[in-house]
């Protein structure tokens, strides 16, 4: 593999790019509705940026990795602020929430009713884009014949894609602004492909669990739920798709790894 070295993590929050004091991330994710768990600790910012991401708030995004392999590691909203002193240093500690329960969407309706049985592939398309205010990620995952007759729904627009979507058997989940739909053994169309190996970043071995198995590697925010692994080692290998992740990365020393918790797959699985 490539040597890796100048670990990077890059913040862009309340209108400032920030790329130089220490920063640690720790951040999980699973292929569900669940609030992403997270947070990042800034060290030593000046008063009047310090200042303004108290006020300020909004949208945060985080880049991290190496320089060959740095990606978005979040994109979603600031939840909370709150400053501290630890030893000599001053952080700011930003705790991360999902774009789902930002505050300009907490009181978000969907009021439309469909005549006939219509698909429910549109419906869905409809209630994200028009009650969520978020982007559509593929939707390949619902079965094309399914349909839903004469849904009404006037409410809270994410209890109605629950409702639509709880007779095809697949569920929902946000990450980075984008609604993605998941289906046991499924994968979407536009899911990444990683290889990992001892030589691509594996760090110690992979484990067998009761569900799957899981694995941990170099960070790489490329990594995404609902996408597929090719793990290679000695002690287990196989085709897997990722459920969940864990992300712990400080870019002065200590951590800087991505731990996955995966689901097997046939490898002939193309764009199911």
């Amino acid at each position: 593999m490539p040597t890796l070295y100048a670990r990077k993590i890059v913040t862009k929050i309340a209108g400032f790019e920030i790329a130089e004091p220490r920063m640690t991330v720790e951040l999980d994710r699973e292929i569900d509705r669940s609030q992403d768990r997270g947070r990042i600790d800034i060290y030593n910012l000046s008063p009047e940026h310090a200042q303004r991401i108290w006020q300020r708030g909004g949208p945060i995004l985080i880049q991290a990795g190496y320089p060959e392999t740095l990606a978005i590691l979040f994109d979603g909203q600031v939840q909370r602020v709150v400053r501290q002193r630890r030893d000599l240093a001053h952080v700011t500690r930003v705790h991360l929430g999902d774009s789902i329960r930002a505050a300009n969407r907490l009181s978000g309706t969907f009021s439309r009713s469909y005549a006939g049985a219509v698909s429910i592939r549109q419906i869905a398309g409809d209630i994200i884009r028009d009650g969520l205010g978020l982007a559509v990620g593929p939707l390949d995952c619902i079965p094309p014949h399914e349909t839903f007759p004469n849904f009404y729904w006037a409410g809270d627009p994410a209890a109605a894609l629950d409702a639509l979507l709880r007779r095809t058997g697949c569920t929902w989940y946000e990450e980075d602004g984008t609604v993605r739909i998941n289906r046991a053994g499924h994968v979407q169309a536009d899911a990444p492909r990683l290889s990992v190996s001892p030589q691509t970043g594996l760090v110690g071995t992979p484990a067998d669990t009761d569900e799957g198995a899981e694995c941990t590697m170099f960070l790489d925010a490329r990594a995404r739920l609902g996408g597929v692994v090719d793990l290679r080692s000695d002690a287990l290998s196989g085709t897997y798709k990722i459920v969940g992740m864990r992300h712990r990365a400080d870019n002065w020393t200590g951590a800087f790894t991505t731990t996955l918790d995966m689901r097997e797959l046939e490898t002939n699985i193309g764009a199911a």
